[in-house]
């Protein structure tokens, strides 16, 4: 567990650096995008039709301040096979 003063509001860990990549790019471009319509006076509801999205997508990007605040993290899901990874790797290893 990280200590109380390296999270954000949002009990998110803190970072330094911003986030790079294709993924990062296209989420900066897409909140910069619903904040612009917003400042022209579009309705959150206008900018999801205008632009095929879905309502919560659109509120998710007008709700954050920061487009860095866009960026979830991705966690793996948990298989079936997690219980017997151990004996596995063994085996395959053999």
């Amino acid at each position: 567990m990280l200590p109380e003063a390296t999270r954000t509001a949002a009990g998110r860990p803190q970072s330094d650096s911003a986030p790079a990549g294709r993924r990062a790019e296209r989420k900066k471009a897409a909140h910069a995008l619903v904040h612009e319509l917003l400042a022209q006076g579009y309705s959150r509801r206008e900018i999801a039709r205008l632009l095929g999205w879905g309502l919560n997508t659109v509120l998710r990007y007008a709700n954050d301040a920061r487009w860095q605040d866009t960026i979830r993290e991705i966690r793996p899901r948990p298989s079936r096979l997690d219980p017997y990874k151990p004996s596995l790797e063994r085996r395959f290893a053999e």
